[in-house]
């Protein structure tokens, strides 16, 4: 969960899908966001009336949705989750997109700031790794590279 600004995992949902129509289309309407959370056009109206009252986005009546500053900090930081743990979930674990795409958006709900920190510059590290292994240095904090011996050798 996010520590700065508390709350739930359908507003993050909300408020990342307006990050992202804002993006793509230039703006975010209430049947766009209905139809990016899955849910019908009513539900989404009173999730983002209920937005509007925590001071997350404002909406004019049938204008677009606008993220406030607060909301944009809350979208922006869920949706950089959302895309690294994507990342990882396919550039590392070899997922195909669909599933990745769904479990991403479960995990970014859930995991650490101390996870993501960790993910992120491992994600980082193992692009740049020559070696081919990686490991987390505590006393560095961070990831280095290592190669590993070959035990076949010593094996008989």
């Amino acid at each position: 969960m996010l520590s700065k600004h508390q709350t739930t995992h359908s507003q993050q949902d909300y408020l990342e899908a307006v990050l992202v129509l804002e993006k793509e289309n230039g703006d975010a309407r209430v049947n766009d966001i209905a139809k990016s959370v899955g849910v019908g056009k009513s539900s989404a109206s009173i999730a983002i009336r209920n937005l509007r009252e925590l001071g997350f986005v404002e909406h004019g009546h049938y204008g677009a949705v606008v993220l406030t500053k607060t909301g944009r900090e809350v979208a922006t930081e869920i949706h950089h989750r959302h895309m690294v743990l994507h990342r990882f979930l396919v550039d590392q674990l070899g997922l195909p997109e669909d599933i990745a795409e769904q479990d991403a958006c479960q995990m970014e709900h859930v995991v650490s700031a101390r996870f993501m920190k960790r993910l992120i510059k491992f994600l980082e590290f193992a692009s740049e790794c020559p070696l081919g292994g990686v490991f987390w240095d505590e006393e560095r904090d961070t990831y280095v590279c290592y190669i590993r011996e070959n035990s076949t050798e010593d094996e008989t």
